[in-house]
């Protein structure tokens, strides 16, 4: 399998272009802003947390101030990163192993993964 840049969980994440990404599509937010966004986003609780701060963006706090973290740029598509891998080998939280065959990235973050039916290999394991 491919290898990703993420060394605590093995997820389909690639940490620097990640970071140089949300970086682009929040210019007057600091490193420490963007990375504590990252950290919240990855430590979802659950799926639809992350959706939600996907969808909507995330509140952070920083020495008394709130910010916005935007980890999709829907005013300016054009600001986005869409990218697919095919095959990509991840490790979920409960140590299993997935391979899809194909998952669709909006800026270096997994959204949507695809799984194709293959009638040669369907009732094979």
């Amino acid at each position: 399998g491919i290898q990703t840049g993420r060394n605590k969980t093995d997820g389909a994440i690639y940490e620097s272009e990640l970071f140089n990404q949300i970086k682009k599509i929040n210019p007057s937010l600091t490193d420490h802003a963007i990375t504590q966004g990252i950290e919240e986003l990855m430590n979802s609780p659950n799926n639809q947390t992350a959706f939600n701060h996907l969808r909507n963006g995330l509140k952070i706090t920083i020495q008394g101030e709130n910010k916005q973290v935007k980890f999709i740029d829907f005013d300016n598509p054009q600001q986005n990163k869409f990218s697919y891998f095919p095959y990509l080998r991840i490790r979920t939280k409960q140590n299993n192993y997935l391979e899809p065959d194909l998952i669709l990235f909006i800026n270096y973050l997994p959204v949507v993964i695809l799984e194709f039916k293959d009638p040669f290999r369907a009732g094979r394991n």
